[in-house]
């Protein structure tokens, strides 16, 4: 097999523009992803695209040894901290953020970039945030999207780029190469190379997602994960790919750790020799009935309102398999930490499109013959795709029977009928403005429920990055009554308190959410699946 060497794949220069007599910055995004700041972040060290007008008198390369403060007369600050330019053009710069824009207690900021060039003078400030870490994979068109920068490493320690000609065997190992990691236990000076051998930069945590679901299987093992060796900040993932990945030549693949995971990529996996193979098309769906309460500032008294609605996917087969069963978890136990969505675009899986399954009628009744509902139409996009439309009850959608009938589409016809149960009422008041205290337990209590039904309540610290956020998440039988976050001992200045785990001073919200042991089935052929919740979202409180 033949060894590759990786060459690092950040975005294609744009078009030079006309310079003017200021720079002006346009865009700030992570170099992999190309995600822009400051909805999403940037990480410290990592490797960073600015977009813009007149950014340098010309196009310049640093030298691979060592990237400079200055290249062509142009500098860039974030946070007032100098970063390392790889590249700078009229319309791109790309280089490695400064390693110092968080200090020690922060794990999430805000600030500006600003080009500086001797030419043109100074931009304006442009806003960017800031996380610890904020993960990106490279992608081998340079697009964000599509085809990831994944070599598969065979047991002889060759490699080869992963294409749909040469796939990946499950059960196999490979790298995958992105940017926005998170800090190792040690990093090389700022914009030099990491050492070509060894393993000093390995970092803790992390895991890798395949499958359409974004829900892993198994746990996929991490053999490493830190600096690639032989470049400046370009971060590394050795993995190993789960025995149940699906085969196919466009196998949705996310990284993540550190409160954070990246955009799905693809990865091409084919068990035994020969270029990988796309599965038949396949159907899914799902229709979803729920009652949501909704409490805050400039909500007024809590607004209650019961929808139906649904969607139908087809893709590959072997994408469409059911998520495996969540872990199990022990009624009544909270756990804390940190939460996050992803980092970059919304990629299009290939092959994955909406369909629909012709006209959809909801009636309710308790006993004795269905009334006559709800008829959800189906919606075609301007792209081809089926949507429908969401209905509103006006009220609560209480106790009673409930059928589902579809007259069928590229989703055929299908039935379910179901007893709906009452409604929980929860009995903690949380109006807008309430103060939770961090220095006592906090319980939250309903009435109603029963062993038939789950519950789950969460207690949210909100941050500045509206992407990413501390919880505690609690889990019951819907008969217990209640769930409680209890405090943990805490030594400050020699003194010990009792707090609420890692959850932090400041805006707070909580969300409640009740579902069935089991949810509804139908009698589609097409995999379809019916579920229902009953949800209350309580903004506008704080944690004191």
């Amino acid at each position: 097999m033949k060894r590759l060497k990786l060459t690092v794949l950040l975005a294609v220069p744009l078009s030079l523009m006309g310079q003017g007599p200021s720079p002006v910055i346009t865009r700030v995004a992570n170099a992999a992803s190309l995600a822009p700041s400051p909805y999403d972040a940037i990480a410290p060290s990592s490797l960073i695209t600015i977009f813009g007008r007149n950014l340098a008198p010309s196009p310049a390369t640093a030298p691979a040894s060592e990237w400079p403060e200055s290249l062509n007369g142009v500098r860039v600050r974030i946070r007032g901290k100098l970063a390392r330019l790889q590249y700078v053009s009229p319309g791109q710069i790309n280089m490695q953020a400064p390693h110092d824009l968080l200090n020690s207690s922060e794990t999430r900021g805000s600030g500006t970039a600003i080009v500086e060039t001797e030419s043109g003078g100074t931009s304006e400030p442009f806003a960017v945030g800031i996380s610890s870490a904020s993960l990106g994979v490279f992608t081998q068109n340079g697009s964000g999207c599509g085809p990831g920068a994944i070599l598969n490493r065979a047991v002889d320690g060759s490699v080869q780029l992963n294409t749909p000609d040469t796939p990946v065997e499950p059960g196999g190992v490979i790298s995958v190469y992105l940017t926005g990691l998170g800090p190792p236990f040690a990093d090389p000076p700022a914009g030099v190379p990491a050492p070509p051998t060894g393993r000093l930069l390995q970092v803790n945590g992390g895991w890798s997602t395949f499958g359409l679901f974004r829900i892993p299987t198994t746990i996929p093992e991490i053999y490493y994960a830190g600096r690639a060796p032989g470049f400046v900040r370009l971060d590394q993932v050795d993995t190993h790919v789960p025995d149940g990945t699906p085969e196919g030549c466009a196998i949705p693949l996310e990284v993540g750790g550190f409160q954070s995971y990246s955009q799905p990529v693809t990865l091409s996996v084919r068990r035994g020799p020969g270029p990988c193979v796309e599965s038949p098309p396949a159907r899914s769906g799902e229709v979803r009935i729920q009652t949501v309460t909704t409490s805050g500032p400039g909500v007024g008294p809590p607004v209650v309102a019961s929808t139906v609605d649904a969607s139908f996917t087809q893709a590959p087969a072997n994408l469409l398999v059911p998520p495996p069963a969540p872990p199990a978890r022990t009624p009544g136990i909270c756990s804390c930490g940190g939460g996050g969505e992803r980092f970059g675009p919304d990629c299009p899986v290939p092959g994955v499109s909406r369909v629909g399954a012709g006209g959809i009628t909801i009636s309710t009744g308790a006993g004795g013959p269905f009334s006559p509902g709800l008829f959800l139409s189906p919606l075609r996009g301007p792209d081809g795709g089926i949507t429908y439309d969401t209905k509103t009850f006006p009220s609560v959608l209480g106790a009673g029977r409930i059928a589902v009938v579809a007259s069928g589409d590229a989703v055929g016809s299908f039935f379910a009928s179901f007893e709906h149960p009452a409604l929980v009422t929860p009995q903690t008041v949380l109006p807008p403005d309430t103060r939770i205290p961090r220095n006592r337990p906090f319980r939250f209590a309903w009435a109603g429920g029963s062993p038939n039904v789950n519950v789950r309540m969460r207690l949210i610290s909100e941050t500045s990055n509206p992407r990413s956020y501390i919880v505690c998440d609690c889990f019951a039988r819907g008969d217990a009554g209640f769930v409680e976050v209890p405090t943990f001992p805490l030594t400050a200045n020699g003194m010990r308190i009792d707090v609420l785990p890692q959850l932090l001073s400041g805006p707070a919200r909580v969300e409640f959410e009740v579902t069935p042991v089991q949810q509804p089935t139908t009698n589609a052929t097409d995999r379809v699946s019916l579920t229902w919740s009953q949800k209350w979202f309580y903004y506008g409180l704080r944690l004191q």
